[in-house]
């Protein structure tokens, strides 16, 4: 979970972020742009992430799989760029002609 959703006050703001949302539902999904509706299991989530400049404000309702899904490939991206394993080498690039 990213620092940003660890603070106590992000709670508040999800819950107030759902109640904006809820009425204007079915919607369109800010990660895939499938239409949610309110009996399905959606999340708060951000049209871009924060991590890439986007701002607190800007979000709409995200089926909740898609949510997850959109935050495990930036988590996993972050780490595997930390890691020296997935890091190419020069032997792994392909020569320029």
């Amino acid at each position: 979970m990213s620092q940003h959703h660890q603070q106590a006050k992000w709670s508040s703001v999800a819950a107030k972020a759902r109640g904006r949302i809820l009425p204007l539902l079915p919607a369109p999904c800010v990660e895939c742009g499938r239409p949610v509706y309110p009996s399905q299991k959606w999340d708060v989530g951000h049209r871009s992430p924060l991590s890439l400049g986007g701002s607190v404000l800007d979000y709409g309702p995200s089926h909740r799989a898609c949510n997850r899904k959109a935050g495990g490939r930036m988590g996993a991206a972050k780490t595997n760029a930390r890691d020296p394993r997935f890091r190419p080498t020069d032997e792994d690039r392909t020569p320029q002609w």
